[in-house]
């Protein structure tokens, strides 16, 4: 093969990054030991979690992952195991399906990230002007609350202490939730993220979670999420 065409072909081959740290596996087996579902099926990836569910006609992922992709865990494709676990180990039969975030990881420095994917508009044109969409913004905080308590009462069924004694203290010291969305979609928001050193953007309406219940809360569109991945220390 020619030396030139062969390196065009390696600079261009989609890149994996896998997360082998002890933070995120001991979280992972609290699913198996837990819930009893395989490692092999805790595991997915980003463009995986991405995937549009409200698209119907086709599949669409709002995070490619042609060029770089990484492990992570679907939080909410968890919940289904979890309620059949509260309903038959705990007997808890009015228990309802907890809401969760696409995306879940650990890096190797214990910093847990929640990762949302919006395919859609954050504002919405109604009569009276642009305004924030209430339901996309309710169904992130739905989720947001969702999976905080979602993790704490895996950790704490399982007996595995991983957030220590006082667990709103260590979310806020160590939990991250990002909200990625379409740049399509929302040039706006995509104007103000660059506006920002780093590239990260707190809206107005994520500010008071910041240091309350989170470390940091930002919006991303797939764009810089591939920048998130890059940098992630896994």
């Amino acid at each position: 093969m020619n030396t030139t065409w062969s390196k065009r072909m390696s600079k261009n081959k989609p890149k994996y990054k896998k997360i082998n740290n002890s933070y995120f596996k001991n979280f992972c087996s609290i699913f198996n030991t837990l819930l009893s579902i395989d490692t092999d099926n805790v595991l997915s990836n980003m463009q995986e979690a991405s995937l549009d569910d409200n698209n119907k006609k086709k599949q669409f992922y709002l995070y490619d992952g042609k060029l770089l992709n990484m492990d992570a865990v679907k939080l909410d494709d968890m919940t289904e195991p979890f309620l059949q676990y509260m309903k038959k180990e705990r007997s808890l039969n009015y228990f309802e399906q907890p809401h969760a975030v696409d995306a879940m990881c650990v890096d190797r420095d214990n910093e847990w990230f929640f990762i949302e994917f919006k395919n859609c508009p954050i504002y919405k044109v109604t009569s009276e002007g642009q305004k924030y969409n209430s339901e996309v913004l309710s169904s992130i905080r739905q989720k947001m609350f969702g999976s905080l308590w979602l993790l704490f009462t895996l950790d704490s069924f399982a007996h595995k202490g991983l957030f220590g004694d006082d667990i709103t203290e260590y979310a806020r010291k160590h939990f991250t939730y990002i909200v990625v969305v379409s740049r399509d979609k929302n040039p706006d928001e995509f104007r103000r993220i660059h506006e920002c050193i780093g590239n990260r953007y707190t809206p107005l309406y994520f500010s008071k979670y910041v240091g309350y219940y989170f470390k940091d809360v930002y919006l991303l569109t797939e764009k810089e999420f591939a920048s998130f991945i890059k940098n992630f220390k896994n």
